[in-house]
């Protein structure tokens, strides 16, 4: 990831950021399309106001760090379930830097979100302790609640899955003490928040529900359609069966190895109750997206998508350890049963790459094409218009690349010199029409 860095630039939603960030502190609790994002306002700013915004410093440390805590309190989370500590990793590994669902490795903005991510699966971990105290009630609430300000969308995802393990597994005062405040939270955000919500009929919602748990389920197996370029026509598959078939073949065999270990009783509660909030959980998720996101999102543009990579989380916390404890047997030497399993997390791994390049050279392709407009409006506002004319403040360079930045925003940062060391571009005769 650190290779990477200056290969992208600011694309997007993230000069909507950058635009509250003009505004006084208290633009952190505004929100972003329905989501609280207190920690990214305030690391936006920063990056702005200290460092300026020719460079990415402080939001791709943020980008690294996010991933990075992802990765290691998934393992943690998979390690408290029963998994070797070798599996525990390459299994976190895979799913973290997962091609199905590139975006969240691949663009800045997204940091704050695997932070959610990491909080909740850490408090998961507090929540699967044998002995649940007063003080560890107390850590999961604020965790979860730190999940909320990080983004509360995601967090909403998370609290469920916390919140059924700890029902399942503490007793009523103590999981009241975990959760109520992270209910208060989640509620006072929904009623006093900007909430907004995009209408689609019942058969989009319910082909984007379903398609997010087929798709997830086959990019676990390196299963899924490949392409070229993000959001492009697809390739032949490297798995020669269509995503939605793989994903229903990989659950149904899940589901009958998850039932052997059951029967046999060699699940343990606390797997036990992984499986039922994973899979609660994964459900749960495909829905919420769906309901809010089918106006937008297509079943044909999920590939590469973040929404992938969330629902897939909660498969694999659900029946990896389940189908882990189903399989092992004394009478099968153990050093081999890893050796087989981490070789076949690796192959999907390295199967899944071909859907995580095109991810990360689309947002390293649109934000240098967003560096040249912005470069663009720059000569245009430091030397005017042809004939004397001089930009007019509510056009956008590009609506079609960036329609979040306007020719006022763009001057606003030239007067707070957040923009001195992006470079000047003659404009093209586009972006002179478009802007003036």
């Amino acid at each position: 990831m650190a290779t990477w860095y200056g290969d992208t630039w600011y694309y997007f939603d993230e000069w909507s950021t950058i635009e509250r960030s003009l505004d006084s502190w208290s633009g952190m609790f505004a929100g972003h399309q329905g989501h609280l994002s207190v920690f990214s306002f305030v690391l936006y700013r920063i990056q702005r106001t200290i460092f300026g915004l020719d460079g990415q410093e402080v939001l791709w440390a943020a980008l690294m760090a996010s991933v990075a805590a992802m990765q290691v309190t998934l393992a943690l989370l998979l390690r408290r379930l029963g998994l070797s500590t070798l599996f525990a990793l390459l299994i976190a590994s895979a799913v973290t830097f997962f091609g199905p669902g590139a975006q969240d490795v691949v663009w800045a903005f997204q940091w704050n979100i695997n932070l959610a991510l990491a909080l909740s699966f850490f408090a998961a971990v507090l929540a699967l302790r044998d002995s649940p105290t007063p003080r560890l009630a107390v850590a999961v609430a604020t965790l979860l609640v730190l999940a909320v300000a990080a983004d509360s969308g995601v967090a909403i995802i998370g609290a469920i899955f916390v919140g059924i393990l700890i029902v399942q597994r503490w007793p009523s005062r103590l999981a009241l003490t975990a959760l109520a405040t992270p209910f208060i939270a989640h509620v006072a955000w929904l009623i006093l928040g900007d909430n907004p919500h995009y209408s689609a009929s019942f058969d989009k919602v319910w082909t984007l529900a379903n398609r997010l748990v087929l798709y997830s389920a086959a990019g676990l197996v390196g299963g899924g359609e490949t392409h070229t370029t993000h959001g492009g026509p697809p390739d032949p598959p490297v798995i020669g069966i269509s995503a939605g078939k793989l994903g229903l073949a990989v659950l149904a065999v899940a589901a009958a190895l998850v039932a052997y270990g059951l029967h046999r009783q060699r699940v343990s509660r606390p797997v036990i109750a992984a499986l039922v909030a994973g899979t609660v959980t994964a459900v749960a998720a495909a829905g919420l997206l769906a309901w809010s996101r089918a106006f937008l999102t297509p079943p044909s543009q999920l590939f590469g998508n973040r929404y992938i990579q969330w629902v897939a989380f909660f498969l694999v916390i659900a029946l990896v350890p389940a189908i882990a404890a189903s399989v092992r047997t004394a009478a099968v030497p153990r050093p081999w049963v890893n050796v087989v399993a981490a070789l076949a997390v690796v192959a999907v791994f390295v199967v899944n790459l071909e859907q995580f390049r095109p991810v990360l050279d689309f947002y390293k392709a649109k934000g240098q094409e967003t560096k040249v407009v912005v470069g663009e409006a720059v000569s245009l506002l430091q030397a005017g218009c042809r004939n004397g004319r001089q930009p007019h403040p509510d056009t956008e360079p590009n609506p079609e690349l960036a329609p979040q930045i306007s020719v006022a925003l763009i001057d606003d940062l030239l007067e707070d010199g957040s923009l001195a060391g992006v470079p000047v571009v003659r404009a093209t005769s586009t972006t002179r029409r478009a802007v003036c």
